[in-house]
């Protein structure tokens, strides 16, 4: 979600794989997801170790299941 609007190298590197996929004219579906469940509490599950948990202000996420994309 968004790869084509973040100036990061990673999502810049994603975006450009997907193009060459949909360029390649091999028949492939591209989905793009949000952040999934897993990683977030991974993130978080390590972070609350931490004496304090840092959030940067105006960030929002909005995860969403594995379960959910793989059955798509």
């Amino acid at each position: 979600v968004g790869v084509d609007r973040v100036p990061l190298g990673y999502y810049t590197v994603k975006h450009r794989v997907e193009r060459m996929i949909e360029d390649s004219g091999i028949g492939a579906t591209i989905q793009r997801t949000t952040q999934f469940h897993d990683l977030v509490l991974s993130v978080v599950s390590g972070a609350a170790k931490l004496p304090v948990l840092p959030v940067p202000a105006g960030v929002s996420v909005q995860p969403v299941d594995s379960g959910e994309v793989a059955g798509r």
